[in-house]
């Protein structure tokens, strides 16, 4: 899968306009999943729990994905 974003610039930013932003991100990249999967769901129902990693090695920021397991089914 690949997503391509533009990158805004901000002259000054704050923690809320970044989390605003990544989660923004996130939802087009889910978007794009469930269309080129065929998967009709609206992705602006997932909830998107962006937060800071656990665990440094996780990396910078962490979205758990598996309560979202239930209701993104395949066609078949």
């Amino acid at each position: 899968m690949t997503v391509f974003s533009e990158a805004h610039s901000m002259t000054e930013t704050t923690p809320q306009d970044i989390h605003t932003y990544l989660i923004g991100i996130m939802q087009q990249a889910v978007a794009t999943f469930l269309q080129q999967e065929q998967i009709d769901f609206d992705a602006t129902q997932l909830p998107i729990d962006l937060r800071l990693s656990a665990q440094a090695s996780f990396g910078d920021y962490s979205i758990p994905v598996m309560a979202w397991s239930g209701k993104l089914k395949r066609p078949r």
